[in-house]
């Protein structure tokens, strides 16, 4: 079995005095492939993958993997600047990727394989690592890619494992709407860093980083319920506001007119104020009615 390095050579000391870019290295071993036989073909998956999902083309294991980046910026380029390959012996014909079946469904019905891919001299597929999505997730910006560890070359039937892949990010200017508040609780802060450590690569990103708020208010905190609390202490566009007293009671909702609320009728005290944001988040923190 052959292995080859791939190397693009960069001036590192120029990448890394740069903020605006991630540095990652990924390993696979040839070990951590299964193949099973359906039929004539042959069925590959790989430790921590899930499949690439193309009906009719090669069903082939891909890599998710997520990284923590700021909230004004976005991935918007892959360099691989270094890689090891090894080429797998023997010929494999990979099982093409089928469609859901309902259960119970015994139509047998099969997509045979797409003969655009399978009789073509090109790899499959074309890229080792594919910017997906961008998202939110508990207030953290979160890049999602995907990194395909196997190449198919479909007419020779032919694979090769990337063994080793190391790669650089690089982060451009975000213009979408940023759409999380401006104040959160330490406590909150601290419960969305727990959960998003173990979706990542780079948890050292959640350091320093409020992700949630761009301020951090402290467990014993609050902040005033003012005429203008959602214009002046969240950057979101909220869909509807609840206000609950100490005893877990609802006594405020409010559905429109966001630029305040209306607690006239309230007594002075502290609320958990729960805001349900159009894009379907929602968080609670501590308020005042002073």
């Amino acid at each position: 079995m052959k292995n080859i390095r791939l190397t693009i050579l960069f001036v590192w000391l120029s990448i890394f005095t740069i903020n605006a870019q991630i540095y990652d290295d990924i390993t696979f071993s040839i070990n951590d492939i299964k193949i099973d036989t359906i039929g004539d073909y042959l069925k590959l998956s790989m430790l921590d993958c899930s499949y690439m999902d193309i009906i009719g083309y090669p069903e082939l294991p891909r890599l998710e993997v997520r990284y923590v980046i700021p909230n004004d910026k976005i991935v918007s380029d892959v360099i691989v600047s270094d890689s090891v390959v090894q080429y797998l012996q023997g010929e494999y014909f990979i099982f093409p990727h089928q469609p859901n079946t309902r259960i119970g469904d015994t139509s047998g019905y099969f997509v045979q394989p797409d003969s655009s891919i399978y009789r073509g001299n090109l790899p499959y597929p074309r890229k080792v690592i594919e910017i997906v999505d961008h998202y939110y997730e508990f207030g953290c910006h979160i890049a999602l890619l995907y990194v395909y560890p196997l190449s198919y070359y479909p007419k020779q039937q032919t694979l090769r494992l990337y063994s080793s892949i190391s790669f650089l990010l690089s982060l451009s200017n975000n213009d979408r709407l940023i759409q999380r508040p401006k104040k959160a609780s330490e406590q909150m802060s601290k419960l969305c860093k727990s959960q998003l450590k173990s979706k990542i690569r780079n948890d050292n990103a959640l350091v320093g980083n409020n992700g949630w708020a761009t301020e951090i208010i402290g467990i014993n905190e609050s902040f005033p319920i003012s005429n203008s609390l959602l214009s002046n202490e969240f950057n979101a566009i909220p869909a509807q506001v609840e206000l609950y007293d100490l005893q877990g009671r609802l006594v405020r909702t409010q559905s429109k007119s966001f630029e305040s609320i209306d607690t006239s009728q309230l007594p002075a005290g502290t609320y958990t104020m729960r805001v349900i944001m159009e894009n379907g988040m929602a968080y609670s923190d501590k308020v005042v009615k002073e």
